[in-house]
């Protein structure tokens, strides 16, 4: 994992300036350390190790920065298909398994859109019906496999064409499908399929907008500053072999897309986890930290299925208690933003928004006291956003202590609920930069160990790893501003 950070540090004529370069080998160097010094040997799961086989790819460049390095690669990857194959699960359709055991962080998927979306930033239902116009401009020059696999994407609108209801057809077609998508044969028009004929023309026109409904997704790009979504620059875009990952609140898979231009129509899938041979592939279709009933109601309106998975089991029979306690909890968390909104950021004043917001969250868990201990902390994820507000007004108040206990708990329940995705990534951030405001606002008696700004840093670069791959080198591109702070209180902490 940190062999390109070591390769960086060499590289000091290639950045920037002095004092950038200068940043660059703190910030290595603290990584190194407390890799040298973790008294707990990372495992599988948290170290990312790139797929043996998937074509070198310049994740700097994919992600839309070189960071002020020259890079003369070429950006845009190959289509790639890991260790995944297509299988049929009795009653729910057709999904995607691992073929053997896959490390968190492992390609899985890289593939270019069918089609995409023209407005960005656009509301999901100008961006579906951009998107349903696409399709149908695209079918004019798509090949027969490309068309094959379409259609079967809508598998039970149409009770006159059998086609579409045969999974052991639509799986063959979707393993073909896969085969030349690996093999850069894609677009190549000799190549035939088991082709299912489309539907007549009068339905047509539904049965795409039937297609694009249930299996588009709309690009999601995180800025690296605020760590939150840019929805701005969000495309509606339909992928053909990404659709068959199926939903679970639990996922094991985490997807993105590239940010340059020549590459933004391009999705890249990896494990999240350690996922073991013959188990399913899932991606999370909907924010994961609302409450049950939320993302049952949003899974309905948007894809219309009402999700049955292990998460959603555990949590349905308290759903009405847990809404409960989100409606309060949302109250106490206005109050904070009302308060610093108004510039009250008097410490007594936070502390006691603080004292609030705590007794909320002792409720929260007080509701879940008769699940074991590994139900309640699934339980409380529903509820990560509250202790998010918990830190944020814990730093107000000038209660780092309490503020890095609350990003801590977020990281725990995030790591549990969405590993390896940006939401990991960003409390692992939030929490290294609140250890480094502790240590730069603090009085030298009460003061962080620089060892644990060091290990919560090294936790971030692994994160950043496994999303986005690129190495070390690659998180300080990235996140070259948000390490501005965690250098200073580096410096101040090895003083």
């Amino acid at each position: 994992t940190f062999a390109p950070c070591r390769a960086a540090t060499e590289r000091r004529a290639m950045a920037r300036s002095a004092v950038y370069d200068h940043t660059l080998v703190t910030i290595f160097n603290a990584i190194k350390v407390c890799e040298q010094i973790s008294q707990t040997p990372a495992t599988p799961a948290t170290v990312a190790t790139p797929a043996p086989t998937v074509t070198q790819v310049d994740w700097i460049q994919f992600h839309g920065g070189n960071g002020g390095f020259h890079l003369d690669t070429n950006t845009k990857p190959k289509s790639y298909v890991g260790p995944i194959a297509v299988h049929e699960f009795e009653g729910r359709g057709l999904g995607l398994v691992a073929t053997r055991k896959i490390t968190a962080g492992d390609v899985l998927l890289i593939e270019d859109a069918f089609a995409m979306s023209s407005t960005c930033g656009a509301l999901i239902s100008q961006a579906t019906a951009e998107l349903a116009r696409t399709c149908c401009n695209k079918f004019a020059v798509a090949t027969p496999l490309e068309m094959s696999a379409f259609w079967c994407l809508h598998s039970q609108s149409d009770c006159q064409n059998p086609n579409w209801k045969e999974i052991g057809r639509r799986k063959t077609i979707f393993e073909e499908y896969l085969a030349h998508l690996h093999a850069g044969e894609i677009h190549n028009n000799s190549m035939q399929s088991r082709y299912v004929p489309k539907p007549c023309l009068e339905k047509q026109d539904k049965a795409v907008a039937s297609i694009v409904s249930s299996n588009s997704r709309k690009t999601e790009h995180w800025n690296a500053w605020t760590l939150l979504l840019d929805e701005s620059e969000s495309l509606g875009g339909l992928w053909l072999a990404a659709s068959l990952f199926n939903h679970s609140c639990l996922g094991n898979v985490v997807i993105n897309y590239g940010s340059s231009k020549e590459c933004g129509s391009t999705l890249v899938a990896r494990a999240a986890t350690t996922i073991e041979t013959g188990e399913e592939l899932l991606h999370t279709y909907v924010y994961p930290f609302d409450t049950v009933h939320e993302r049952q109601k949003k899974l309905q309106h948007i894809y219309g299925f009402h999700c049955c998975c292990a998460r959603c089991a555990l949590e349905a029979p308290h759903a009405l208690v847990a809404s409960q306690l989100a409606d309060r909890l949302e109250s106490e968390l206005q109050k904070f933003s009302a308060a610093r909104g108004k510039g009250i950021n008097g410490r007594n004043d936070m502390a006691k928004i603080v004292k609030m917001i705590r007794s909320v969250l002792a409720s929260v868990d007080k509701a879940a006291e008769d699940l074991s201990a590994g139900l309640r902390r699934l339980w409380r994820s529903q509820f990560l956003w509250g202790d998010h507000g918990l830190a944020m007004a814990a730093q107000e108040a000038g209660l780092f202590q309490e503020a890095v206990d609350a990003f801590r708990n977020c990281v725990s329940l995030v790591a549990m609920v969405a590993p390896s995705s940006e939401y990991e990534l960003k409390y692992r951030m939030m929490l290294t930069q609140s250890l480094s405001r502790w240590a730069l606002s603090a009085p030298a008696s009460n003061l962080p160990s620089a060892d644990d700004l060091k290990e919560a840093l090294k936790h971030a670069e692994e994160a950043h790893n496994r999303l986005y791959g690129g190495g070390g080198r690659h998180f300080v591109c990235r996140m070259k501003k948000r390490l501005e702070d965690v250098y200073a209180a580096l410096r101040r902490l090895q003083s």
